[in-house]
């Protein structure tokens, strides 16, 4: 193996075991300091031929490591589902003999995480300290939580929506009112695929 083809590998294997899904190539190209992605993509190639890599052609982030690497690659265990906890009435306790694949749920082509400063958002059990998965996203339907970027410099996670020739932003605590612009000041980046909280 190509001192360059070793370090492609060694890179995309670290960034699928942190990330949970793999680089671009634009992100190959950057992350090892080279200028062509020409170059990057024959190594690839040569990797994937080499059965180091495998590649889906229909994800732009289709790399992804043999079946004898992939417990390697994966970040997110399997975790027993050991049943289900009322947070209302009381319910029977009966064990479940069930899996959650969190890589499953959490491999998603442009996944990002951002952490949540600020208490605007806790009536939607989003708090300060909070981490949020966020899907990338240019539109939202009206009542989605979402990345908005406003004057393309004040990024905000609120619901929005969108009516009569407005955009209105919406807080998800009385303490913080609504913000309403025109439609060209607000620019959705992303919308909440999860809430994560760790004590």
């Amino acid at each position: 193996m190509k001192p360059a083809e070793r370090k492609i590998l060694d890179y995309v294997t670290t960034a699928i075991r942190e990330w949970g899904f793999s680089p671009t190539l634009q992100e190959i190209t950057e992350a090892i300091g080279y200028r062509s992605r020409g170059s990057v993509r024959h190594y690839v190639n040569a990797l994937i031929e080499a059965g180091h890599l495998q590649r889906d052609d229909h994800r732009s982030r289709g790399l992804t490591l043999p079946p004898q690497d992939e417990d390697a690659g994966r970040r997110f265990p399997v975790i027993p589902l050991a049943g289900r906890i009322a947070a209302g009435r009381p319910i029977e306790a009966i064990p479940e003999n069930e899996h959650v694949d969190f890589h499953e749920r959490l491999e998603q082509p442009g996944l990002y995480q951002l952490l949540v400063s600020g208490d605007s958002m806790i009536d939607a059990g989003i708090y300060d300290g909070d981490t949020v998965l966020i899907r990338p996203a240019q539109s939202a339907p009206n009542g989605a939580i979402v990345v908005a970027l406003i004057d393309d410099q004040e990024a905000t996670l609120k619901r929005i929506y969108q009516r009569d020739g407005r955009v209105t932003l919406q807080a998800e605590n009385p303490a913080y009112p609504a913000r309403h612009y025109d439609p060209e000041r607000v620019q959705v980046q992303g919308i909440l695929h999860s809430v994560h909280r760790f004590f």
